[in-house]
């Protein structure tokens, strides 16, 4: 009797943390405890009067699928009718509305409204859960704002959205990596501003649309160095190899000197 009693409650403790999502009640503190664990913040902007937020609070948040992923990200509910200078920060014009954003508040998904779990599932399935890389490079360009910083911040968004599943998330990643590009490709530096411009066109490799990074790549200016030599030939052997083209992947694979460009063109499938 007394073992029983004993897994009952050892059971009973270990329950809550898988029972419900953990929502945090200050947004500075969801937002350094997302930053600190690596993780993105979910914000849920609800009010008590929204019959579809209820809805969503029975349907989606309490939900057995929804709870086993709760651990992915950190969450916060935000009251709109409480918290209007943060509904007006993020142009809250409906509700619910439940985005996700990085610790520099860049928005990587964003819904508005709710009719079934199904979409909001899906999507939160893929969502990446260790971003400490690109944490790292967004604390980066935080101290010190440079080209260099704004081109590796962009490379970090690009290198999450290689690993995400989902076309729809990882577009998002896609989009925010080229916002940096663009950044860097304004400075003074010849070098890093054409590995901006490269690199974006990578981006539209990486996306699936290799024939209309090729056209780009016949449009950009001779290689500033033999930097962007290099980076020229790898996206452009990165493109003929999805296409099946071995016999150009092989012949611009050999132009290419560094060698961490040529065991990244090894590892992509």
């Amino acid at each position: 009797m007394q073992k029983l009693i004993l897994s009952t409650l050892f059971t009973f403790l270990l329950t809550p943390a898988f029972s419900q999502i953990n929502w945090y009640k200050d947004y500075e503190l969801a937002k350094s405890q997302a930053k600190a664990q690596g993780k993105l913040l979910m914000i849920d902007f609800w009010a008590i009067w929204c019959g579809p937020c209820k809805n969503m609070d029975s349907k989606l948040w309490s939900s057995e699928e929804m709870l086993k992923m709760a651990d992915k990200f950190i969450a916060y509910k935000a009251d709109i009718d409480f918290e209007v200078s943060l509904a007006m920060k993020y142009q809250v014009k409906g509700i619910p509305r439940v985005i996700f954003i990085t610790p520099d508040e860049k928005i990587v998904w964003d819904r508005t409204g709710f009719a079934s779990s199904d979409e909001f599932l899906t999507s939160f399935a893929h969502l990446p859960t260790d971003l400490n890389a690109l944490f790292s490079a967004i604390e980066a360009n935080e101290k010190e704002e440079s080209q260099l910083s704004y081109l590796r911040l962009g490379e970090a968004y690009s290198q999450v959205a290689r690993e995400i599943e989902s076309e729809q998330v990882a577009n998002n990643f896609f989009k925010l990596s080229n916002e940096h590009f663009r950044k860097a490709e304004k400075g003074d530096d010849a070098t890093i501003s054409q590995l901006a411009e490269l690199n974006q066109i990578l981006n539209v490799a990486l996306g699936g649309n290799t024939k209309r990074a090729l056209k780009k790549l016949e449009k950009v200016d001779n290689p500033e160095s033999e930097i962007t030599r290099d980076f020229i030939a790898y996206v452009r052997a990165y493109c003929y190899k999805c296409n099946g083209q071995n016999d150009e992947f092989q012949r611009e694979k050999s132009q290419i000197k560094d060698e961490k460009l040529v065991a990244e063109l090894d590892k992509n499938n």
